[in-house]
């Protein structure tokens, strides 16, 4: 969930996706993992909860964090993400 407090009070959220994207580049870690075969993947959370057009309502409990209801739409988003990955 890397990058969510820099969306907090939506500045430069249009610019958010190149300081993350160095982030990444910078460590080295998901390339490294990837090319050892390490299963690495993004969930879009923004996708899963604004499914609900009242998200903010339903499942948030402030402008940031979510609330009980909301951690269960993110742990059903990240299940279905790596379900592929885990053995039955």
């Amino acid at each position: 969930m890397i990058g969510t407090n820099d969306i907090n009070g939506n500045a430069e959220i249009a610019a958010a996706p190149t300081p993350l994207g160095k982030l990444i580049d910078d460590t080295g870690i998901v390339s490294n993992r990837s090319a050892a075969g390490k299963h690495v993947w993004l969930l879009d959370n923004y996708a899963a909860f604004s499914k609900d057009a009242g998200y903010r309502t339903t499942w948030m409990s402030d402008s940031l964090h979510p609330n009980d209801a909301g951690y269960v739409v993110l742990g059903r988003a990240m299940y279905d993400a790596i379900k592929p990955f885990v053995s039955p």
